[in-house]
């Protein structure tokens, strides 16, 4: 709806439950309340109709709340005799997904998300590798993609009869108590909403590499030169890898570790 109203357009969003039940991050809820989109809650599509001009005419009735459903959301209930109309020119339909296991009979979905496999036969089982949506994780892409990585050392393990072990993470994932936010610029809030869609700030392919480059990579070096500049010590070293700590040198004040924004330099204590 955000980008639509960007695009020039004059937006207008129904949600058939209400705004406690939208599965969306609060935040997102916020901003786009903040936007000149008009919200209607506790609205439901019920046909859609060409019209004569070639625009859309949707009528639409309203809802009450009704008992939880599987999501464990109060299910809409349509109210008789409510219905309206419409007119638009365009329709963004936002139904949701979940994957088709029905060639899967034997497939149970699980209250809590995912679906249980135990009753597939398990000669099946041993040549079945699933991942994404199928996993109760959480439905982010950076999960989607990791699951899909795992899946295919999993399944190039099998296809070479080897046994597959799970590989040690190289480098961890900071959080965000551990991200250095003073390093992080914040830019002109209208500026922000304007360039949600089209970035005018980025002209050609120099620039995009440059703004890129702006990335921290949380709990990843990139040789931003932090912790060798600040450090008041010289302890801390530039080599061809990276960067070395002079323990004959260091005194343990943590600057460098403070001054690190993207959380890949931290001070443990040590008995």
């Amino acid at each position: 709806a955000r980008g639509a109203y960007r695009l020039g357009g004059k937006v207008g969003l129904f949600y058939r439950r209400t705004e406690q039940e939208m599965p969306a991050f609060a935040e997102e809820i916020e901003q786009l309340k903040s936007e000149p989109i008009k919200l209607e809650f506790l609205t439901a599509p019920f046909r859609i109709e060409r019209s004569e001009n070639g625009k859309l005419k949707v009528t639409l009735r309203r809802m009450k709340l009704g008992d939880v459903d599987d999501s464990g959301r109060a299910s809409p209930v349509p109210i008789p005799g409510s219905e309206f109309e419409v007119v638009i020119d365009m329709v963004f339909s936002a139904t949701g997904e979940d994957p088709d296991l029905s060639f899967f009979p034997e497939v149970e979905k699980l209250k809590e998300g995912g679906f249980d496999f135990s009753r597939v036969d398990s000669r099946l089982r041993e040549r079945l590798f699933v991942g994404g949506d199928i996993l109760p994780n959480p439905r982010t892409v950076a999960h989607a993609v990791g699951s899909g990585r795992l899946a295919a050392e999993k399944i190039d393990a099998f296809l070479k009869g080897e046994v597959f072990t799970v590989r040690n993470s190289a480098t961890e994932v900071a959080g965000f108590d551990d991200v250095n936010t003073r390093y992080f610029i914040r830019v002109n809030e209208n500026k922000w909403k304007a360039d949600l869609v089209r970035d005018s700030s980025i002209a050609d392919g120099d620039a995009a590499v440059r703004e890129a480059n702006r990335c921290f990579s949380c709990g990843v070096c990139n040789s931003c030169d932090n912790c060798y500049n600040f450090c008041p010590d010289l302890a801390v070293i530039k080599t061809s890898n990276g960067y070395e700590v002079n323990l004959d040198y260091c005194k343990g004040c943590g600057i460098c570790a403070n001054e690190c924004p993207g959380g890949s330099l931290r001070m443990e204590k040590r008995a």
